[in-house]
């Protein structure tokens, strides 16, 4: 047999320290271009803003003039708070991630939280703030929450498992909490902090996920029907320990939210022809009601008063912010720009959101 000649070039040694040289000049490009991008506002990496709406005066307004990423907004009043990667260099994980507030009353931007335990979904009533956080080396999130008059940083809840998606109406704070059953099994729980004193709200078999609270009134998505009727919306009456069945309709309903004694949430029923909608459902009448039910997904409801805002994907795949007068059953968009807007927020007459009009680059559909 005719003997194969020895390969001629590179030997293997010198091939493998070509391809480790060309990969290290990659990532020294790769750095270069960032080290660049950074040294320019704005451009380092795809950035979300928060807008905002009064709706007295008709007038849209960004939050912050300057470039930044900001998300997740959360309003009271007049005082907006959101997530911020400002401290950020170009890495956009929730590691570097701050909760910041501005006054619109006055003009005056605040830092509310800028530790390195990777604060996230802020949520503020009046002058205090709660987020989700990762504390020292804790394995899973816990409730922490801010009083912007005396600035004084305090937890809400610090037990084993998870803690996620934190509300609060005046001194009521709600959480679901996997305590119970990790990674499977979420209950209700909310602390007082008047009396600094930690409840369990619903603790009974399936999930119950994604609270809203207003006032004594705390709703949340629950699927102990789940085989039956998917997921519902229950709540219940703090002041009289009543459990409410609020929505237990075909098909899932989730992300329900409240103010006062109306509740709205994201609803299936219509799936197959509609999509997805807003329903409501009023606690003083026992009545349900549609807010919206056109053709295209609309979802992720916020509610003050009689004014409900959601984001709405009927005009094209590209979201945008509707809003509904419960009063009159006028509805508008708020926003005429291209990109899209997400996670809304209302107290009042003010409305705030998450938007790309700045990066039209597609970001996740919500803060969860």
């Amino acid at each position: 047999m005719r003997a194969v000649p020895a390969a001629s070039g590179l030997g293997f040694g010198t091939l493998t320290a070509v391809i480790a040289l060309g990969f290290f000049a990659l990532v020294c490009l790769f750095c270069k271009h960032m080290a660049a991008a950074r040294s320019i506002p704005g451009n380092y990496f795809p950035e979300s803003r928060i807008y905002g709406y009064d709706l007295s005066k008709l007038r849209e307004f960004r939050i912050l003039a300057e470039a930044g990423h900001e998300s997740a907004p959360a309003v009271s009043g007049s005082v907006v708070v959101w997530k911020d990667f400002r401290n950020a260099s170009w890495d956009l994980s929730d590691n570097h991630a701050s909760i910041y507030g501005k006054d619109l009353s006055s003009g005056r931007e605040f830092p509310i939280y800028t530790g390195s335990d990777r604060p996230v979904k802020p949520a503020i009533s009046g002058n205090t703030v709660v987020w989700m956080a990762i504390n020292g080396s804790a394995s899973s999130p816990d409730i922490f929450g801010k009083d912007l008059q005396s600035g004084r940083v305090f937890s809400v809840c610090t037990a084993p498992g998870w803690q996620d998606h934190p509300a609060i109406s005046g001194n009521i704070v709600v959480w679901d909490d996997d305590r119970k059953d990790l990674f499977r099994h979420y209950d209700i729980y909310g602390y007082d902090l008047s009396t600094r004193q930690e409840f369990p709200i619903c603790t009974s078999d399936g999930n119950h996920q994604y609270p809203a609270v207003s006032g004594s009134i705390v709703v949340w998505t629950d699927d102990r029907n789940k085989r039956a009727t998917g997921s519902d919306i229950y709540g219940k009456d703090l002041s009289t320990g009543q459990e409410l069945r609020i929505c237990t309709a075909p098909g899932d309903q989730d992300f329900p939210a409240i103010s006062g004694k109306i509740v709205v949430w994201r609803d299936w029923r219509n799936k197959e022809t509609t999509g997805s909608d807003i329903y409501g459902y009023d606690l003083s009448t026992s009545r349900g009601f549609s807010v919206c039910t056109a053709t295209g997904d609309q979802e992720f409801p916020a509610i003050s008063g009689d004014t409900v805002v959601w984001v709405d994907r009927r005009k094209s795949l590209v979201p945008s912010i509707c809003a509904k007068d419960l009063s009159t059953g006028g509805e508008s968009f708020i926003s005429g720009a291209k990109q899209g807007q997400y996670n809304p927020a209302i107290s009042g007459r003010i409305i705030v959101w998450e938007d790309w009009r700045d990066r039209p680059l597609r970001p996740r559909t919500r803060e969860y």
